[in-house]
């Protein structure tokens, strides 16, 4: 085995994965181009605060086995389990998560307030402080 390196952060980096755009067709793809094993490089000391934690939850389904490798010390690293780093992650998000499914939920349920109409020509500022919803229209 020799050691390879392939760019793939256009494609599978932070901004796209955090845009929603990758899928786990695309990492699937871009490992079937690889040779065993691979190692997914990034920024971020704690592995529960990237975005390969992600990458790895695509892959949920397949049969590799995923570890961390971490930095323990300037000359000295650790492999934690996946499993682990998602639990720390879920503990540390989890109020978060649940907070965001309440707001969904919220938000689903409430009907959205039909909104007056107000043209620009018929704008005044005490519209501003009356209390109730308006759209303007601006002029441009």
């Amino acid at each position: 085995y020799g050691i390879g390196y392939v760019y793939a952060g256009d494609r599978v980096g932070e901004d796209p994965v955090l845009d929603g755009k990758v899928t786990s067709l695309v990492v699937k793809g871009l490992l079937a181009s690889c040779n065993s094993p691979v190692c997914l490089f990034g920024h971020m000391h704690e592995p529960e605060k990237c975005h390969r934690m992600q990458l790895i939850d695509l892959l949920a389904d397949s049969p590799f086995d995923f570890v961390h490798i971490v930095w323990e010390t300037a000359h000295k690293a650790k492999y934690i389990d996946h499993a682990a780093v998602k639990e720390i992650f879920e503990t540390r998000t989890g109020f978060f998560q649940q907070q965001h499914q309440e707001l969904l939920a919220m938000q689903a349920t409430r009907p959205k307030p039909k909104l007056t109409v107000v043209e620009w020509s018929e704008f005044d500022e005490e519209l501003l402080w009356d209390g109730n919803d308006y759209c303007f229209r601006l002029p441009f």
